[in-house]
């Protein structure tokens, strides 16, 4: 048998219910130790019931003359090992019991090739089912009546619970109208009068009269009672045997974890569409319910209006103490449902904000006359804990139809109409207004060209010098990427980077990126002026799959010499994603390009985590290099980042130096090298090589 690893298996369920079965099964951690195992397993190698426990598995399975693996990766002809260490052929099956809070286990399923065959496959059954728990409540349900009736052998399942003397039916097989979902069946008139007490097991023959076969069992999921039956069309002869009963069981016990889980779902669902602080729909819900409005629209002609209120310069609110604050949202949540008791949703957006949809107001009148009586119901004085509150609110206005198409942009439009509210002063209204209209087109159509920008080739990379503060030479540059936009002319990185992103494009151009960078590479080196070529790539482009393949393709294609590259991320990258990172730059190293870690000082990396990374460079955030030497503060913290490069053998770069001052300062500190419009700002390639040669040449006159 091969071993699983497709889904996670409770191992709660485990123990107990394959102990029942008299199945051979051990249970090991993610060591070898077995943890668990059956007194029939037990039994198979001669020893008492417990006595492995705590022993390796490699003491008493063998492969191919080696103790089993801990953790078995292929399939292996097993050899037991018995207590008198007598060898015998054993058949073996390994399961993965992976689990969200820990190691995996593994679940070993044993057998005497040459003895009697042990019945397995019913719980192999089981497991198959315990596997497939992805699948909704409903499928599930049926899934377990279906492989119960075919391994009983009998024709009709169902599912029900109780309330007073009736059977309620929640599944059954073959859905049948008098036995289907929902039905009601008196309990005293389908089974004996002792069901209503009865505990685990239902057995019933049938008899002369007609009535069939059946089996059950009795189980509670919370505090509700339930039945799970099967029954033939006709009687038997004999009892059901010992083996039926225990599967029956271990049934009952699968859908009791099933009804719990759902239960647990509801709650979930429950609390991800609920404000926890004032009990309103959150905005998840919101958006919920715009989407299913904008999809009704495609069926039906409608109005609807969406407010979005938020406090103004609540800060001062929160300032007071985090419970005057909470207490002020909580009071503005009773007033909204007081002020919008027709609303369709009355819910909490986003932190001090609270949004009211509407259909029934169905003018620009309507609608400004229902935000102002929002806007002072949420200004009314507040008195919370003491303390005598005073805030004022605005109120964005959006109405469709007119405002947007789709439910993202209905959000995004209301969320511009709150700024420009805010914008022109406390307490304000605002539709959303033909100005931000326009802005948004523009952005549109930005989104647009961006799209074929690629195709066009209207990409180029400028380049920053980077001086090596030693000589005082110009070493490299970092390629900085610009847009030649045919009408709007050299757009920066800053206007388009983020719509890349949104667009799904910033892979493409990232790879542009590297590739131009390596064939920028190759050009310097031929013409006898070798340099350095940085390049930063996004969160996006680094999580990649094909990433580092990318880059190495890039290299071969250019014909470049990838001690010349270097690729930076930045430190929330690597703080994001340390075992993504950690994989990505050993791919990077081997390949021979460098890596630097850009912004560092920014976040809230440590030394200790930088140490594991396996970074060549370390390039300090402009932020600290602005303020040395003066600032002492600032001065120490990159005098450390410093110290720390030395000590581990790894470049340090700073950034953003504009002065000699600082250039000398950091020299002296033992800093590498340096960029900043001191030695010059980002040009093109050819401008950039006239540059380096000329200044170069002035260092160090020949």
């Amino acid at each position: 048998m091969k071993q699983s690893t497709a889904r996670p298996v409770p191992l709660g369920m485990v123990n107990p219910l394959v102990e029942a079965t008299g199945a051979g099964v051990i249970v090991t951690d993610a060591s070898g130790n077995i943890t668990h195992c059956s007194t029939a397993a037990a039994a198979l190698f001669g020893f008492d019931s417990g006595a492995l426990d705590g022993r390796k598995i490699g003491a008493i399975i063998e492969d191919r003359g080696r103790p089993a693996p801990a953790a078995p990766t292929t399939d292996f002809e097993g050899v037991g090992l018995r207590r008198s260490g007598d060898p015998f052929n054993l058949d073996v099956g390994v399961l993965e019991l992976r689990s969200t809070s820990g190691p995996s286990s593994y679940l070993w399923v044993v057998r005497d090739k040459a003895g009697a065959s042990v019945r397995k496959d019913r719980l192999d059954a089981l497991w198959r089912l315990i596997v497939g728990a992805d699948l909704n409540l409903d499928a599930q349900g049926k899934a377990v009546l279906e492989e119960g009736k075919r391994s009983l052998g009998m024709d009709y399942a169902a599912l029900g619970h109780v309330d007073g003397a009736q059977l309620i039916v929640d599944f059954s097989s073959p859905d049948e109208p008098e036995r289907g979902r929902g039905a009601r069946i008196p309990l005293r008139s389908t089974f004996s009068s002792l069901v209503l007490d009865a505990k685990g097991i239902l057995c019933f023959r049938g008899d002369a009269k007609g009535r069939g076969a059946g089996i059950g069992t009795t189980f509670k999921a919370g505090n509700t009672q339930y039945i799970l039956t099967f029954t033939a069309k006709a009687a038997q002869a004999r009892d059901f045997p010992e083996e039926d009963s225990v599967y029956v069981e271990m049934l009952g016990a699968y859908f009791a974890r099933l009804l719990a889980q759902s239960a647990q779902s509801t709650e979930i669902k429950k609390i991800a569409f609920e404000d926890e602080l004032t009990g309103l729909p959150n905005h998840a819900f919101c958006q919920a319910r715009l989407q299913e409005r904008f999809a009704a629209t495609a069926r039906r002609t409608e109005k609807f209006t969406l407010l979005l209120a938020g406090f103004d310069g609540f800060k001062r609110v929160n300032d007071l103490g985090r419970n005057v604050g909470d207490g002020v949202l909580a009071e503005a949540a009773r007033r909204l449902r007081d002020a919008a008791p027709s609303a369709d949703v009355v819910a909490r957006f986003d932190g001090d904000q609270f949004c009211v949809l509407v259909s029934d107001a169905t003018s620009a009148a309507d609608a400004e006359q229902l935000a102002k009586t929002v806007r002072e119901m949420l200004s009314m004085s507040y008195t919370i804990d003491g303390h005598d509150v005073a805030v004022t609110a605005s109120v964005g206005i959006v109405v469709f139809p007119g405002d947007a198409a789709n439910a993202e942009s209905f959000e995004a439009n209301a969320r511009a109409a709150l700024d420009r509210a805010k914008q022109m002063g406390p307490g304000s209204l605002a539709f959303f207004s033909g100005e931000i209209t326009a802005s948004l087109e523009q952005r549109r159509l930005l989104r647009e060209a961006l799209r074929v920008a690629l195709d066009r080739q209207e990409f180029v990379l400028h380049y920053q010098p980077l001086a090596d503060l030693a000589s005082g030479s110009i070493i490299g540059a970092e390629g900085l990427i610009r847009w030649n936009h045919p009408e709007r002319g050299v757009v920066m990185p800053g206007d388009f980077i983020a719509l890349a992103e949104e667009t799904g494009l910033m892979i493409p151009i990232g790879n542009w990126v590297v590739r131009e960078a390596c064939k920028q590479c190759r050009r310097w080196a031929d013409a006898g002026t070798p340099m350095r070529v940085a390049v930063n790539v996004s969160a996006r482009q680094f999580q990649a799959p094909s990433f580092a393949r990318q880059i190495g393709s890039a290299i071969a294609q250019a014909g470049a010499d990838p001690k010349l590259l270097e690729i930076e991320i930045t430190e929330a990258i690597a703080m994001q994603h340390p075992g993504t990172v950690q994989l990505v730059l050993t791919d990077l190293r081997n390949l021979g390009v460098r890596v630097a870690l850009d912004d560092f000082g920014s976040g809230y990396s440590s030394f200790a985590y930088l140490k594991s990374l396996p970074v060549d460079i370390i390039k300090i955030d402009r932020s600290f290099v602005a303020r040395v030497p003066a600032d002492n503060d600032d001065s120490a913290i990159v005098r450390a980042i410093i110290a720390f490069g030395l000590c581990t053998g790894r470049d340090v770069h700073a950034e953003g130096v504009e002065s000699v001052d600082q250039a000398h300062w950091l020299q002296a500190e033992g800093c590498d090298t340096a960029q900043g419009y001191l030695f010059g700002k980002a040009m093109p390639a050819d401008q950039f090589t006239a540059f380096a040669l000329e200044y170069n040449a002035e260092k160090h006159p020949a």
